[in-house]
């Protein structure tokens, strides 16, 4: 196993410490195993890093790799073929390790591609970051990134776009609660997928794997928003009586029960019947 030692360089160690200089930063195999006094480091080759700063390595938690920066990259992404995505995806991994960026978190990609990127970066085939990738990440029909989404609608429809997405291997799952200024027809400060987030939720946690949220602070404003004062705002935009949207909101709640414990369409029926 070859021993690297990094010297000259200004050493940022993350902890919030001023930057220090005369240290040597050992490396063996693809581990950094020491941070010693220059006169202390042990043989191996040897990069001068003179006039250069060395810190960790960044981590990047939002990245879509398939995606360029074009005026549009939704155009851009619909109009070239699945393996030009591929070989982009690569290139942008390649990229983003070269600046410094050594761990990113791929929120949503086209058909899997970042998996497959992913997966030449570990094997060693090609130099990139470590890639946590989000598949396809799970949105309303028509709602935000359904073009490189998993479209769901409903407690199993949203179990089964999760579980696909763990069948493909994710290292997180992607909920996409809101509407996306990149979306045409989406609107980016609604709140339609509350019950689709904690399902989605509590079965990702189940298999162990973490959740990316899109706008989760949106959601729970609206959902504080509805409690309060905000029905009788809604009553006047959308034209109906109170009975009838609490009805509509108490169907919500009991989705979320149905999802989670199950059984509770009976009850719904019932209270439908009583409220007229």
């Amino acid at each position: 196993m070859e021993t690297l030692v990094l010297t000259g360089a200004s050493l940022i160690d993350g902890t919030g410490a001023e930057p220090v200089r005369g240290r040597a930063v050992v490396v063996e195999g693809d581990r950094i195993t020491q941070v010693v006094d220059d006169a202390r480091a042990p043989r191996g080759r040897r990069i001068d890093l003179s006039g250069s700063t060395l810190l960790p390595g960044l981590i990047n938690c939002h990245v879509h790799l398939c995606f360029g920066a074009e005026a549009d990259p939704v155009r851009a992404l619909k109009d070239e073929p699945l393996a030009l995505t591929a070989l982009k995806a690569l290139r942008r991994a390649q990229e983003t390790v070269e600046a410094g960026v050594t761990t990113v978190r791929d929120l949503g990609g086209r058909d899997y591609v970042e998996l497959a990127v992913r997966r030449a970066i570990a094997e060693g085939l090609f130099p990139g970051p470590r890639i946590l990738g989000a598949g396809r990440p799970v949105c309303m029909t028509g709602g935000h990134g359904n073009f490189v989404g998993r479209e769901a609608d409903g407690p199993d429809d949203v179990r089964k776009a999760v579980r696909e997405q763990l069948k493909a291997g994710v290292d997180v799952i992607k909920l996409i609660a809101t509407g996306g200024v990149m979306t045409p027809g989406s609107l980016g400060k609604v709140a339609g997928l509350v019950v689709l987030l904690v399902l989605g939720g509590v079965l990702a946690q189940r298999f162990g794997t973490p959740m990316g949220f899109q706008d989760v602070a949106d959601v729970v404003a609206q959902g504080r928003f509805l409690l309060g004062r905000g029905l009788d705002r809604v009553v006047e935009d959308f034209g109906k009586d109170r009975k009838h949207v609490l009805f509509e909101l108490a169907i919500l709640l009991m989705e979320l029960v149905e999802a989670c414990f199950g059984g509770v369409h009976d009850r719904a029926h019932a209270l439908e019947q009583h409220l007229g």
